[in-house]
């Protein structure tokens, strides 16, 4: 994956991104579909996961503190 163009804010930062990320997502649904998950599954798991890394996230800004991450752990 390619790292942002500067670690500063600039236009077209987020449009980045997305395309640094494209492809690792891209295969990781594709998996999924091949694996048996119907699109439904795979939207809603994403949203759950995102909603618990925007979270973390949170919680790590509250703490101070940036670690390795274990997103979605809920079994």
């Amino acid at each position: 994956m390619h790292r942002p163009k500067s670690s500063n804010e600039y236009n077209g930062r987020n449009l980045d991104c997305q395309d640094a990320m494209e492809a690792k997502f891209t295969a990781l649904c594709e998996d999924a579909i091949r694996s048996g998950w119907r699109d439904t599954d795979i939207t809603r798991a994403l949203a759950e996961l995102m909603n618990d890394w925007v979270l973390y996230r949170r919680t790590k800004q509250i703490e101070g503190t940036a670690s390795s991450v274990t997103v979605g752990s809920k079994h």
